[in-house]
């Protein structure tokens, strides 16, 4: 085919485009910009186009951000949600033809709700920034980066079967994006938040928590990769810490050596063809379902702490002392005592803290009851300890958890 064809081609293609991201545009209310190979954009002009407003002494890091969207979402297969060097959110898209990468679409060019408080400053750089049309939450990035892929699937302008092939690593990345969106600002006020995370992953594996352990992981997974974006022996080294840190967790929990040992190897020899943080995660969620699958299995045969933890649950409103609990499962005080930090993980006390704190969590995010009270239904009498003892299982104090929930309300 001569060039003069394969230019008529993509002329076409880009004709069919520009009508995709104007029905876009039309649907949805956000701005969405097309990008020829060299990640140019080329529609629509440029002066009705906020983010040359905004970055117009930024072309070089703005050209990065641009290139890295449209990279990353052709590798994994799916749209990909980027904050770029200014916090604004992109997810994006490229154009594909044959298997080639002929430019992209990316959308957003908007901040995350949780920049409210400093939209007034943003204000003075970007002065085309409003309320209404430069704030947005984490769900409508979900789910606007979607559409842009049913937009642009629909006019057969992306190579969907290539696509498929990538689902996995591209479900993985909404999810972390998400996380990433979510955590940048923490990033910026706390220092050391990874292994704070890192705290409550290891927490909620220790209560057997398949919910908490999945909601951590990605929490875990985000500050990784913001701290290891750009360089990737420092986000493996990462991620083989995690690996340690769940694998000794783990057998501090319970379950048979022998096969702790056998996923152990096979596992760890998995890791040198790993070559991004995506792929780390499809590994690491493969890593903890064996692993939580062989501890459940061993726990099952074991009932006395399985029947601890219920009675525990139920009368977290009163102090329990642990010999009130050795009587209910017929254990002698030293011996239960020896079989729960065996299956667990932790002493007694240190269980029953956390349970209380995940209960705490639960009424502070109703909104109907005081710090105090919930400190006090718990049977926390003194303020200070119920703030440490929240700190060290949640990674924040009380009232920064509340914040952080107003925030996002």
């Amino acid at each position: 085919m001569s060039k003069t064809q394969t230019g008529k081609q993509r002329q076409s293609l880009q004709q069919k485009a520009e009508i995709s991201v104007q029905l876009y545009c039309s649907k949805t209310g956000v701005q969405c910009v097309l990008f020829n190979k060299e990640f140019e954009p080329v529609f629509p002009d440029m002066s009705s186009w906020s983010c040359h407003h905004y970055y117009c002494n930024n072309k070089i890091e703005c050209l990065k951000d641009h290139k890295l969207v449209i990279q990353e979402a052709n590798r994994l297969g799916n749209t990909f949600i980027h904050l770029c060097h200014k916090n604004f959110i992109l997810w994006g898209l490229p154009l594909v033809e044959k298997g080639e990468v002929v430019g992209g679409a990316i959308s957003g060019f908007v901040l995350f709700e949780q920049n409210r408080s400093q939209l007034s400053d943003y204000q003075k750089e970007f002065p085309l920034l409003t309320e209404q049309n430069g704030l947005i939450s984490s769900k409508s990035v979900s789910l606007l980066s979607k559409q842009l892929f049913d937009f642009l699937k629909a006019d057969k302008l992306i190579d969907v079967d290539l696509f498929r092939e990538s689902e996995e690593k591209a479900f993985i990345q909404r999810e972390i994006g998400e996380k990433l969106i979510e955590n940048k600002q923490e990033r910026s006020e706390t220092k050391h938040l990874v292994y704070e995370k890192q705290e409550n992953l290891l927490n909620a594996i220790r209560l057997c928590d398949v919910e908490g352990i999945r909601d951590n992981l990605n929490d875990v997974l985000s500050e990784i990769f913001l701290e290891g974006v750009a360089n990737l022996k420092l986000l493996k080294f990462r991620m083989l810490e995690l690996f340690v840190l769940i694998t000794r967790t783990m057998m501090e929990v319970g379950g048979n050596i022998d096969d702790f040992y056998d996923l152990t190897n096979e596992y760890a020899g998995k890791t040198e063809n790993l070559e991004d943080i995506y792929s780390f995660s499809i590994w690491l969620k493969e890593v903890l379902d064996d692993f939580i699958d062989t501890v459940i299995s061993a726990r099952k045969k074991l009932g006395h702490v399985n029947r601890a933890i219920e009675f525990i649950r139920r009368h977290l409103n009163r102090k329990l002392a642990i010999s009130e609990v050795a009587d209910f499962v017929s254990m002698s005080e030293s011996r239960f005592s020896q079989v729960f930090r065996q299956e667990t993980g932790v002493s007694f006390p240190e269980y029953v803290n956390s349970l209380k704190i995940e209960k705490a969590k639960e009424m502070i995010s109703l909104g109907n009851k005081s710090l105090i009270d919930i400190a006090a239904e718990l049977c926390y009498y003194d303020q200070s300890y119920f703030t440490k003892t929240f700190r060290k299982h949640a990674g924040t104090t009380p009232k920064q958890f509340l914040k952080k929930l107003q925030n996002q309300a």
